[in-house]
C-alpha cells in the first residue's frame, strides 16, 4: 500500500506541474479535478480490511487476554488517524492549485445555485 501511495503522490505532483487549466465553476465542484476522488475510492477496501484486522485483534485481546476496551485505545486511535489523515494526504499535492484558483476567482459562475 505504501508503494501505491507514493506512486499516486508522485503522479499528482507531476500532473500539478503541467500547467493545468482549472475552471472554478466546473460541475464536479473541484475545478475539474473531481476525477481524483475516484483514485482515492480504490483505497477503501484496504481501509476496510485494516479496520477488520484492528477490530479482530482488539476482540481477541479482550476475549482471550483479559484486556479491557480502554487499554486498546492506542491501536484503534492510531488506525483511525492513519485512515483519516494519511490516506488522503496525496491529494494535498494539488491543494495549492485549488487555493490559487479560488483566490483568483477566474471561472467562477454568477449562477445563483
Amino acid at each position: 500500500m505504501a508503494l501505491e501511495t507514493v506512486a499516486l503522490t508522485l503522479f499528482l505532483w507531476r500532473a500539478s506541474r503541467t500547467g493545468l487549466h482549472l475552471v472554478a465553476s466546473h460541475t464536479d465542484l473541484a475545478a475539474g479535478l473531481g476525477f481524483l476522488s475516484e483514485g482515492q475510492k480504490a483505497f477503501s477496501p484496504i481501509v476496510f480490511a485494516g479496520g477488520a484486522v484492528i477490530a479482530a485483534s482488539v476482540g481477541n485481546a479482550i476475549a482471550y487476554q483479559r484486556e479491557t476496551l480502554s487499554s486498546m485505545k492506542v491501536p484503534m486511535i492510531a488506525y483511525g488517524v492513519f485512515a483519516v489523515v494519511l490516506l488522503p494526504a496525496p491529494l494535498l499535492v494539488v491543494s495549492p492549485l485549488l487555493v490559487k484558483r479560488q483566490e483568483t476567482g477566474v471561472g467562477w459562475s454568477t449562477a445563483p445555485w
